[in-house]
């Protein structure tokens, strides 16, 4: 590789010091470097033809408010952690000098994950479509009561219920919001997603795991009666709407796929036990 695109979270990298450090041992040895430090904003005038590479410095948040120009020209992603827990940013800032040259030496694989595509509508008429590597959460506002759900996959009722909300996650975002309520961890590796609901006032409501090749359809039954009483639908927590009652919502497996760069011969299972654990990348259990 040799056309990188840095893309830099200045509220991570405020001085640019990693930025420009990634900038200088690239362009040392060989490499062109472009900088862009609004991944919210990327313009599509950045994104030319070969780029071979994104560098995006930050962390899992930094990614998915980069992500969606960057998947639609099909450029992989290496993730630099600077944020938490980074599930999606695999290299860390210690090994970041050993990352480089790998990419410089075309020293990787790629890691394509699955992305799930959102469309809502209403009254017949689509209203929003967004999609997103992570997950789609439809959740009420803070002064709401439940919300209503009926959820079919593949034409079969699966479950109807009240609730805060639902998260349907991607394999890669079965390690975010999903776990936080309750979903399993599933293998990124794996063509399924995951129906988790979010506080459901059922006892027997719980998270199902459905083919990737499955349509998930989730019709809102009831929000409230007034306008405190609201539902949203966000995608990777980056892009959504307002719901009302009768809305439809479709979710599938998107046609395109994210590509993570994977450097290095650090496992899912094992950046699983570290993140979860608190143990560093390496140690035996």
């Amino acid at each position: 590789m040799r056309k990188f695109l840095i893309v830099t979270n200045r509220t991570k990298d405020t001085d640019l010091s990693v930025t420009r450090k990634i900038e200088r041992y690239l362009t040392a040895r060989g490499g062109s470097c472009k900088i862009y430090d609004k991944p919210e904003e990327m313009p599509e005038e950045f994104l030319e033809e070969g780029l071979e590479c994104a560098i995006v410095l930050g962390g899992d948040g930094t990614i998915l408010q980069a992500i969606t120009p960057l998947v639609y020209f099909q450029i992989p992603i290496l993730g630099v952690n600077m944020g938490t827990v980074g599930f999606l940013a695999g290299v860390e800032l210690d090994d970041l000098e050993e990352a480089m040259e790998a990419l410089l030496k075309d020293e990787y694989e790629y890691d394509e994950r699955m992305m799930l595509e959102s469309t809502v509508y209403r009254n017949d008429k689509v209203i929003f479509k967004a999609a997103g590597v992570n997950d789609i959460a439809i959740s009420r506002s803070g002064f709401s009561r439940i919300i209503r759900f009926k959820i079919w996959a593949n034409g079969e009722l699966v479950d109807s219920y009240g609730a805060d909300g639902v998260v349907l996650a991607t394999p890669t975002g079965s390690t975010g919001y999903n776990l936080s309520a309750g979903g399993p961890v599933v293998s990124p590796r794996s063509d399924v997603y995951i129906i988790t609901p979010i506080s459901p006032h059922s006892l027997t409501s719980r998270s199902i795991v459905v083919s990737g090749e499955e349509k998930v359809v989730l019709e809102v039954e009831r929000i409230g009666q007034n306008h405190m009483e609201e539902a949203f639908i966000t995608v990777d927590g980056q892009h959504g709407t307002r719901l009302k009652g009768k809305d439809r919502i479709e979710i599938r497996r998107a046609d395109v796929k994210t590509r993570l760069l994977k450097v290095g011969k650090t496992g899912f299972y094992e950046v699983l036990r570290s993140k979860m654990g608190g143990r560093k990348l390496g140690k035996e259990v």
